[in-house]
């Protein structure tokens, strides 16, 4: 149950939300700070043949699925869609450091030994950034459940870039770039940008760090959900286009903005954690994440000087960069 430890979003965030008209199950799984409730959506027969299961990315919810399950099920299929810890209508621990990629799939594969039936339904898997991550993880531990594998936007990579080689000047330039609007965050994506041949020379021969205009723009993601105060991620959602009934115009469906933001009422920092923690697990170099704890610990000085100036709570906790294999292994792809 929801503590000091585990904020849960109260009930009434998800009413009367459009395209949405499906009941809510949970199932209840063992973590560090106690049990946690995960929601998910079981529409269709039970006895299908065949299920489809629905993993989402950050930082939204099954919700994300909403308009293709009424087609799934039309056609004859089972449709489970969970929410991730730290999402949607499932239990939020407030600590970032709960937040690991092996924390994550242990709780989605006791989600799914809980819910998958013992008659023999074979299942499809279709997970979509952060979905894939982590369902295909799920998957690997039940290869006889599933049939076929459906994977967008995702991935499984390993850490490409060497640590030794690149990780200094990448992480001194990230922790020197300051943290970006959501605005800026967009225009990054709109026109990617990546350390030009002169400065790829002086961050392998110098170690000097790439200029901000250089940053790639996941790099410029990474740090707005880290350090961004206020953050909303309903706003970032809207921003990169990915709200449902966005038109080639970028007008965003109010309704469907209000969805995304369900999760986190007011923005409020307890609700939080798990969006702010993803990006920054996403295994860049061989030995981890981009942040590493200088850029953290300058993260949370920031925020308190935000909280300082504008007397507003905030709570920006410091990062553990994920080094350590018996901790966790983290891996991660993004838009």
């Amino acid at each position: 149950m929801a503590s000091e430890a585990v904020a849960r979003t109260p009930d009434e965030r998800f009413t009367n939300l459009p395209d949405f008209p499906y009941a809510p199950h949970y199932v209840e799984v063992p973590s560090a700070v106690g049990i946690l409730r995960i929601h998910y959506l079981d529409e269709g027969p039970r006895d299908a043949s065949e299920c489809v299961v629905c993993f989402h990315g950050q930082p939204t919810w099954s919700f994300l699925y909403r308009k293709m399950i009424p087609h799934l099920v039309a056609a004859g299929f089972r449709v489970l869609a969970p929410d991730f810890v730290g999402f949607g209508r499932s239990d939020k621990p407030v600590e970032r450091e709960q937040y690991t990629y092996a924390a994550h799939v242990a709780w989605m594969t006791a989600w799914a030994d809980a819910v998958f039936d013992t008659d023999g339904q074979k299942y499809t898997f279709l997970g979509q950034d952060w979905g894939g991550l982590i369902g295909l993880r799920v998957v690997t531990a039940k290869p006889d459940r599933f049939s076929r594998i459906v994977v967008a936007n995702s991935g499984l990579p390993a850490g490409p870039v060497p640590a030794a080689l690149l990780g200094p000047p990448l992480r001194a330039g990230y922790a020197a770039m300051g943290v970006p609007s959501i605005d800026e965050v967009v225009s990054a994506f709109g026109k990617p940008t990546k350390p030009n041949p002169c400065t790829l020379l002086r961050m392998l021969l110098l170690r000097q760090p790439p200029p901000r205009e250089q940053m790639i723009p996941f790099f410029w993601w990474i740090k707005h959900f880290e350090c961004a105060s206020p953050l909303s991620p309903a706003a970032a959602v809207a921003g990169l286009g990915n709200v449902g009934n966005v038109g080639g115009d970028g007008a965003v469906d109010p309704d469907a903005l209000r969805a995304y933001a369900a999760p986190f009422p007011d923005n409020e920092e307890k609700y939080l954690a798990g969006a702010r923690r993803f990006p920054t697990i996403v295994p860049i170099f061989s030995d981890g994440g981009i942040a590493s704890g200088k850029c953290a610990s300058a993260c949370k000085s920031k925020a308190r000087a935000t909280e300082s100036s504008a007397k507003v709570p905030v709570a920006i906790r410091a990062q553990r960069e994920m080094t350590d294999p018996k901790r966790s292994t983290s891996i991660s792809a993004h838009n």
